[in-house]
């Protein structure tokens, strides 16, 4: 969809996207990009590692695939749980650090693979964490995650 006719969904989505870049440290981000830069233009779908769908009639992210990119650091908003069609999240072998945002379990039933293994991401997984209904893989190796 072009940069004018984004729906309100997908403009909330592009929205929580711009705070995880902000998070994390786009702008020192060193990935070779096979797509259109971050923050380049409205529409986030074209933005790379961002996979969209049509979710009910409109275009929603459904996966963030910036595995491997050098320079990615700080943490996960918490407000990433508001991006209810989530299916898969590739954040491994990246510098994000902090812990698991509470509450992604119980905002995002689509997830359906997540792996933030090779990270700096630390702490407990929430007890939410295991609500997660269809989750088909995990990635959690090396990091300095401990039980619930």
């Amino acid at each position: 969809c072009s940069a004018n006719a984004l729906s309100i969904e997908l403009a909330k989505d592009c929205n929580l996207l711009r705070l995880f870049y902000q998070n994390t440290h786009g702008d020192e981000w060193e990935k070779p990009l096979n797509g259109t830069a971050w923050l380049s233009n409205l529409n986030c779908c074209t933005w790379e590692g961002i996979g969209c769908k049509r979710q009910r009639g409109h275009d929603r992210v459904t996966s963030i695939r910036m595995h491997d990119t050098v320079g990615m650091a700080g943490t996960i908003p918490p407000e990433m749980a508001r991006l209810t069609y989530l299916q898969k999240v590739q954040l491994r072998r990246t510098e994000i650090s902090g812990t698991i945002p509470v509450g992604l379990a119980s905002y995002l039933p689509d997830m359906k693979a997540l792996e933030i293994g090779r990270t700096e991401i630390s702490g407990t997984l929430p007890v939410d964490f295991f609500a997660f209904k269809n989750l088909e893989s995990i990635y959690l190796k090396r990091t300095e995650i401990s039980g619930t």
